[in-house]
């Protein structure tokens, strides 16, 4: 994951002080002592300040367009980059259509993202081959938004939670309670110390009949990020994160958990041992679920340590017992080289939600799902738009009945931090997702000649319970239309008099995006038929009146034809 931003909690802000420089040099010794920093608000606002002094410095105009980038104020951005393009007629930023791109990209303006990306390619291709690789993976990813935008999924309803929720800081984390929900939020500081800048820090926080307010007792740390909600399967442990700052902006994390008491207070903070944590790395976003194949417990968490496909990934443990864990396993088969993170365990229907940039994506992050079966996981689906926009979209939890969702994006009607630059921040949204009936439709063949077969008695089971769902009889065609849930596992069994019955599985996690579904059902004959001829040995004439057995050597009977 881009470590400017959250290292992976979202958007870290650091306050900046009170402007004394007096003139345009020290503006720009200033913000450049900043942005060394990573602290990119700071940087931001010195540059700004320096471009009052000389308007036509391109040199100004690009570091303010880089610093807006990493503060997340993308359509400032976006300006200053196009006024570095428009001006730069030496190419001495070379850079600048790129990351203009990418800001278009972001803002939903895809077809100057497809212009700018275009125009990196034909000026830079292969002299950096990481970005020339992302250029032409973005262009995908225009292409396949201005489609995807055009379909919305029809059974998804987006809103903003309200104020008494969000704030101009960042929310983030959200789990459904039975009293409200508990999230993570940025609105809090860290104390005002000699020398020590004060800092953004986030908590826990609940909220029900009143607004968000911390978690009693001592779970919320001073001074450093307390965050994140993740429960057992019986609720009988709290798993969370404490983080501290590397810098102005990044941040490393560790994973906690405590004991939940009968009173339903927190006991004693015990810190996962050194083979999930460490020191050269951070571990965050913990999720648990229950997984129906191994019968075990797992923790998903994201983290950016050894071994992994790229930058940050989705790794998990097994639960062996009380404070025993596995040894962490990378998720090879869904992570990407860029930042894969927030994994959510769903486990009603067995499927795990993260969220990529390295997929093909409305822009920034997406939301993905993957349907866990067995120990492999389905080929991996963008939940498609709106739960996805241009912006970041992350933390997806989906309640346990599925049909509420919350998550967190800094899209178009967040709060802003900083109103002016339009900077910052991610808001808790809810989803609330209809249900989406999928049309099925068994069509089945003979496996020997490939013909469609009628009179097939083909059943709609239910995998988990056994149950048959429906039932369908075509005596005309091959064709057995049938109406699924989405969200289940299904069986679909196929009888006919004088075949083998044929049973394959249908798993309705897997079409997300498609309401319409077709397999092909190829029945084996379990009977053959035999023709046999029967010739004189010497002229090789053909014989007829001969009498042939056959012995059925599984039970020593005999059959005579004539």
């Amino acid at each position: 994951m881009n470590k400017r931003s959250i290292n992976v909690l979202i958007v870290f802000l650091c306050i900046v002080g009170t402007i004394t420089a007096q003139n345009r040099s020290q503006f720009l010794n200033a913000g450049d002592k900043s942005f060394m920093e990573k602290d990119y608000y700071s940087s931001l606002s010195y540059y700004l300040e320096a471009m009052q002094f000389d308007s036509s410095d391109l040199n100004v105009m690009y570091k303010i367009a880089e610093s807006a980038r990493l503060f997340d104020s993308y359509n400032l951005s976006k300006e200053y980059y196009t006024k570095v393009v428009e001006k730069d007629d030496n190419n001495s930023y070379p850079l600048a259509p790129f990351y203009l791109g990418e800001m278009a990209q972001t803002v939903g303006d895809y077809n100057a993202a497809t212009t700018y990306y275009n125009m990196y390619l034909s000026e830079q291709d292969g002299e950096d081959e990481y970005l020339s690789a992302k250029a032409a993976k973005e262009l995908s990813s225009v292409q396949w938004a201005k489609e995807i935008i055009q379909n919305p999924q029809q059974n998804i309803e987006i809103k903003r939670l309200g104020d008494d929720t969000n704030t101009e800081y960042s929310e983030f984390g959200a789990v459904i309670e039975p009293e409200g929900i508990t999230y993570s939020s940025l609105a809090f500081q860290t104390e005002q110390k000699k020398d020590i800048p004060t800092r953004v820090i986030s908590k826990i926080l609940k909220s029900g009949d009143v607004s968000g307010v911390p978690i009693e007792g001592d779970l919320n740390r001073e001074n450093l990020h307390t965050a994140h909600t993740a429960y057992n399967t019986n609720r009988s442990r709290f798993y969370y994160t404490i983080c501290d700052y590397n810098n102005s902006s990044e941040i490393r994390c560790d994973l906690y958990n405590r004991a939940i008491l009968g009173d339903g207070s927190f006991g004693p903070e015990t810190k996962l041992p050194d083979h999930i944590n460490g020191d050269s790395h951070t571990s965050t976003q913990p999720s648990l679920g229950f997984d129906r194949s191994s019968g075990k417990e797992v923790l998903y968490f994201s983290s950016n340590r050894d071994g992994g496909e790229g930058k940050m990934d989705i790794w998990y443990v097994t639960l062996e017992g009380l404070d025993q864990y596995s040894e962490p396993v990378n998720i090879s088969s869904i992570n990407t080289a860029e930042d894969d993170i927030t994994p959510y365990f769903h486990t009603n229907s067995q499927v795990l939600y993260f969220s990529s940039k390295g997929y093909i994506s409305l822009g920034g992050y997406d939301i993905f799902r993957s349907a866990k079966d067995g120990t492999d996981y389905s080929q991996v689906e963008n939940l498609g738009y709106p739960t996805n926009s241009s912006f970041n979209d992350v933390y997806y939890y989906l309640s346990m009945e599925g049909e509420t969702a919350l998550f967190s994006s800094n899209r178009t009607g967040t709060k802003y931090v900083d109103p002016l630059n339009e900077s910052c921040c991610y808001d808790i949204f809810e989803a609330e997702v209809k249900e989406l009936n999928i049309t099925l439709n068994a069509i089945t063949f003979d496996a020997s000649t490939l013909d469609t077969l009628t009179n097939v008695l083909v059943q709609i089971i239910d995998a988990e319970t056994r149950e048959i769902i429906d039932t369908r009889i075509n005596t005309i065609s091959g064709d057995h239309p049938f109406t699924l849930e989405s969200g289940k596992e299904y069986l679909i069994v196929s009888i006919k008099e004088g075949y083998t019955i044929d049973t394959i599985s249908l798993n309705t996690n897997r079409t997300y995006q498609s309401k319409d579904i077709v397999r092909k059902v190829f029945l084996k004959r379990s009977t053959l038929d035999l023709l046999a001829y029967t010739f004189d040995d010497v002229s090789k004439l053909a014989l007829p009146g001969t009498t042939i057995r056959l012995i059925d050597l599984t039970d020593k009977s005999i059959q005579e034809i004539e």
